[in-house]
């Protein structure tokens, strides 16, 4: 992989200034090479009160040039900010024109970089929370009303009708001071963090669409004062912020606690500083905190290295400058294969030590060397190496290896099984020569015997197909091992052994009935979704062959072609999203059933779509394209075996999907498969 983790010798450099001074302002990454700085307070006093400003600057990324961007139609300070999948913002309520509170929120259109108003918040706050439910939906939650009281009161925000509605009120006793979409804890729902005042104590709610409430998941020993949330590349959430006893006390220390299946674990504590922190990540191991304030409201120039694998903190190099309400950004460079070869992190103007208002651009870089992927292995490497040594995980590896020798027994039967099968064949095939010279009375049985020994090679390429998948499935359960994920790993294990118990109960059958078919992809999938972090949604719609689903059809005969949509449809959207992010979007597999027939054959029509990056990209890419075709190759020999049953030759069909401006949305696969009412 990629370089040096040695930060030792970095230095903070001032690479440029923006054209107003400003504290307490938003940063986005508006394109590859652009960052916009959006509203803020300003050096302009009134009334010995800084003042909400609504110019925008545009931060050139690569020469750290500032020019001026279209200004929002209202100032907004202390708002919040929410980034959709086609990279274009929303700015929403916070402090407005002569420091009071609007309610205003406002589109930025990336394309034609202009601000549009699209609506009010039914209650105007600043210091809340906001995230995207959905394309068109922004979830608002917490925050401060005119008198600093918090709100309890809980909107939705729709962009394409321009309205927003109160949906619900937050539990009682309990203040919501944070928000965001979990791809754990939740499965991909809106949760929020909230502190309990009497019971000094952090909650997770998580929010139910369909029930319009917010929905209790799990408490935490500890409070949080004036936290911080990053969402780190792999989409985790991870808390900064203060463990105070009680809401007037802090301490000179802040935990940091990550997101996992079970809600939030604390990984680290921090030293220097407790409030008014920026939180940025550096590359995929690391996060840098930087500047506030300690509990004598002294700033701090310092910042610290935290290491998300290792769970350790260390020193960081200093700011040029001591920082409060600051804005940081993160800019990394990627290359074609999703891995990072530079670390670049922003720090945008903020509060110095004496009060000034700074226009400063500090910047923290780094380019890493590429070394070749096995000939180093770096600390770290050997740290988690070390820590796999612990007794879950040497658990979790005795039943893997349990699993492993069941499956080795399994393939030595298989082969065994196979090589017999072989031999019938050939015999049968011996058989079916010297019965050529027969008369023609002969004709019947002759037929006979063929379709037997058809009927043979269909086994022995179904056998192939099962040690292909449990190979791969072997795989992912390293996987999790060697990333320390030991619940996903335990869970994983139990729905592979149901996997694995569905197989060998069928090894003996070519075919399968269609409602064990249906409930085996079902699992499939849901094993791939946990393993691929839910990466991808998915959708299995029987409903239109509820009278047939105890024909029986092929066994495993659209697993490959699904494998094919997750592993490489929707496994290469990563890439794709990061090329095309004006298309970014999140991965789905629909599948249908539906009851056909072609001529006088009865078929079960089965549609496997996804909106993956097409075949052409798949292929296109040097790192999955030399995997791509085995599974369905085998697939493909065994329809040929099947045609031979007098059916139709069209069993494959497949379909590449595109958007009206050519980039691929997807491929969509249709298969015949046929209903083998006298093949056994």
């Amino acid at each position: 992989m990629y370089g040096s983790d040695s930060n030792s010798t970095l230095q903070w450099k001032i690479k440029g200034y923006l054209k107003i001074p400003r504290f307490s302002c938003n940063l986005a990454a508006i394109s590859h090479n652009y960052i916009l700085v959006i509203g803020g307070y300003s050096d302009t006093l009134r009334n010995n009160q800084y003042q909400a400003t609504n110019r925008c600057e545009v931060i050139n990324i690569s020469t750290t040039e500032v020019v001026d961007a279209n200004s929002t139609f209202e100032p907004h300070a202390e708002a919040a900010l929410v980034q959709r999948g086609d990279s274009n913002l929303v700015i929403l309520s916070g402090i407005g024109s002569k420091n009071k509170l609007t309610s205003v929120c406002e589109y930025f259109d990336r394309e034609s970089k202009t601000w549009h108003i699209i609506g009010s918040l039914r209650i105007a706050r600043k210091k809340h929370s906001a995230t995207f439910i959905d394309n068109e939906q922004i979830l608002v939650v917490g925050g401060v009303d005119s008198r600093n009281k918090p709100i309890q009161a809980t909107e939705i925000l729709n962009i394409k009708t321009k309205q927003s509605r109160i949906v619900t009120e937050f539990p009682s006793q309990s203040t919501p001071i944070l928000c965001a979409v979990s791809i754990l804890t939740s499965y991909g729902k809106a949760i929020a963090i909230s502190k309990n005042t009497s019971l000094h104590t952090n909650s997770i709610y998580w929010y139910d669409e369909k029930k319009s409430a917010w929905c209790y998941f799990n408490e935490y020993p500890f409070l949080f004062q004036s936290p911080s949330l990053l969402r780190l590349f792999d989409n985790r959430l991870l808390i900064l912020g203060n463990n105070g006893n009680s809401l007037s006390q802090y301490t000179d220390s802040s935990i940091i606690c990550i997101e996992s299946l079970s809600g939030f674990r604390k990984i680290a504590s921090l030293s220097h500083c407790s409030n008014g922190q920026a939180l940025v990540q550096w590359n995929v191991d690391s996060i840098l905190v930087l500047g506030g304030q300690n509990k004598g409201q002294a700033i701090s120039n310092k910042s610290e290295w935290l290491n998300i694998a290792l769970e350790k903190s260390s020193r960081g190099p200093n700011l040029l400058e001591p920082l409060s309400n600051a804005s940081s950004i993160s800019t990394p460079v990627f290359d074609d294969y999703g891995r990072q070869y530079q670390a670049r992190v922003f720090v945008v103007g903020g509060k110095n030590s004496q009060g000034l208002i700074l226009s400063s651009i500090e910047v923290l870089e780094q380019i890493f060397e590429k070394n070749i992927w096995d000939s180093q292995i770096n600390d770290n490497s050997i740290a988690i190496i070390w820590q796999w040594f612990s007794p879950t995980v040497l658990i979790i590896l005795i039943v893997g290896l349990f699993t492993l020798t069941l499956t080795l027994v399994y393939l030595v039967n298989s082969l065994q099984r196979q090589t017999s099968i072989e031999r019938h064949y050939q015999l049968i095939r011996r058989e079916n020569e010297q019965m050529l010279v027969h008369s023609i009375e002969l004709q019947l049985e002759k037929e006979q015997i063929q379709n037997r020994s058809m009927s043979l090679q269909l086994q022995t390429l179904y056998l192939q197909m099962n040690p292909h998948f449990i190979f791969n499935s072997l795989s992912s359960l390293e996987s999790l091992v060697v990333q320390q994920e030991t619940s996903k790993a335990s869970h994983y294990i139990g729905v592979f052994s149901r996997l694995l118990r569905n197989i060998l109960n069928n090894s003996d059958n070519t075919s399968i009935s269609l409602q064990d078919e249906i409930l085996f992809l079902r699992e499939y999938l849901a094993l791939e979704q946990l393993r691929t972090g839910n990466t991808f949604d998915y959708s299995i719609n029987d409903s239109h062959i509820v009278s047939y689903l105890q024909v029986r059809i092929p066994a495993m005969l659209t697993q490959p072609y699904i494998e094919n949509s997750v592993k490489y449809g929707i496994g290469l959207l990563q890439d794709f999203n990061y090329k095309f992010p004006h298309q970014s979007r999140k991965g789905n597999i629909n599948i249908s059933f539906h009851y056909t027939t072609v001529g006088n054959n009865a078929f079960i029509l089965c549609t496997v779509e996804d909106n993956g990056v097409g075949r052409k990209y798949a292929q296109g890419n040097l790192k999955f394209s030399s995997g791509l075709g085995r599974s369905t190759r085998v697939n493909t020999e065994r329809l040929a075996l099947l045609n031979a049953f007098n059916m139709q030759e069209q069993n494959v069909q497949y379909e590449d999907l595109f958007m009206p401006n050519g980039i691929p949305s997807g491929t969509r696969v249709t298969l015949y498969l046929p209903i083998l009412s006298e093949i056994t």
